[in-house]
Order: structure tokens, then sequence, then C-alpha cells
């Protein structure tokens, strides 16, 4: 709930103030994705071998795959665009 209120209050502060709170909250993120990148790359070294188990196969279907889950997940977040009626 106070994370809630805090970014309602920073909203309210002013849309600038509120970008400017999102981008730094974004670097935030990332840097914490990055710093466990970096703590698995040296506590498990041999992991970045296996990266052939981990991906998918390079054929069409596959990648196929990667690009219609990808579409939904970006058309579930956005929403789908709906044509215009016409009376």
């Amino acid at each position: 709930m106070a994370v809630v209120v805090a970014m309602g209050a920073i909203a309210a502060w002013g849309i600038s103030e509120a970008v400017s709170f999102a981008g730094a909250m974004t670097l935030i993120e990332i840097g914490g994705l990055v710093a466990l990148v970096l703590v698995g790359m040296a506590v498990e070294p041999d992991l970045s071998g296996c990266m052939k188990e981990v991906l998918p196969p390079t054929d069409g279907a596959a990648l196929a795959g990667v690009v219609d889950a990808t579409l939904l997940a970006v058309f579930a977040f956005i929403g789908a665009p709906c044509p215009a009626p016409s009376y």
C-alpha cells in the first residue's frame, strides 16, 4: 500500500518528476539484473558452456513459437489495436 501511495504522490508532484523517477527505477532494476548475472557467472563459471542446452533450436518452428509468444506478451500488455467501427 505504501508503494502505491508513494507512486501516486510522485505522479501528483509532476509528470517530469514521475518520468525521471520511473527512469531511475528502471536503471536500478537493470543494475540488479546485471548483478545477478555477474554473481551467477562467478559462482558457476561453467554455466556459459551450457547455453546450447538452454536456447531453443534455430529452426523455423521454434523461432515462430518465440515470435508468437513475444507478440502475445506485447499485445497482452499494451492491448491489441481494434479497428474503428464503421457506421
